[in-house]
């Protein structure tokens, strides 16, 4: 009985509940730097090897290649799948690893909005500057994202071993 309870949630929109895509990236104007940015890059991030490198905030992690300008059509369909609901199906899960977000999309318009992804732990880190946002878990709408990841760094051996059969 349970588990058809949680299946039947689970079908009616993953149990959201409104306000989490505000939540996850600070505020309405916020979320239209996503929307109608100036400019949108890529950046594949590397893991800090020192102390002097680390950093809480991982958007400001070492940067290991870009940034690649991302055009306005890939721009787009990044901004509408990261701002549906049901990309982020398992809001508050929590999880048993030590996220280490390889790669960042950075919005900007005359503010800056980052995107941390961790492929590993599957959570997205938002923040604006300094200022962490929210995270999100993105477990069933892994491939998708790190598609268009392939995409920009399309001679990183590394991206496509992440893909989830």
């Amino acid at each position: 009985m349970r588990r058809a309870a949680l299946i039947a949630l689970m079908l009616a929109g993953c149990g959201r509940k409104p306000g989490h895509i505000e939540n996850l990236y600070g505020s309405a104007v916020n979320i239209d730097v996503l929307r109608k940015p100036d400019k949108v890059e890529a950046f594949r991030l590397r893991h800090p090897k020192t102390q002097a490198e680390y950093s809480s905030n991982y958007n400001q992690w070492p940067v290991a290649a870009g940034p690649i300008n991302v055009d306005a059509t890939i721009s787009a369909e990044l901004a509408k799948l990261l701002l549906e609901e049901k990309t982020f199906c398992l809001w508050d899960e929590g999880k048993g690893c030590k996220p280490s977000p390889g790669l960042m999309l950075r919005f900007s318009d005359t503010r800056q909005i980052d995107l941390a992804f961790c492929f590993e732990c599957d959570i997205l880190y938002t923040y604006r500057g300094s200022q962490a946002l929210g995270s999100a878990n993105f477990d069933y709408s892994h491939n998708l994202l790190l598609k268009f990841f392939i995409a920009l760094f399309p001679s990183d051996p590394d991206l496509p071993k992440l893909l989830r059969k």
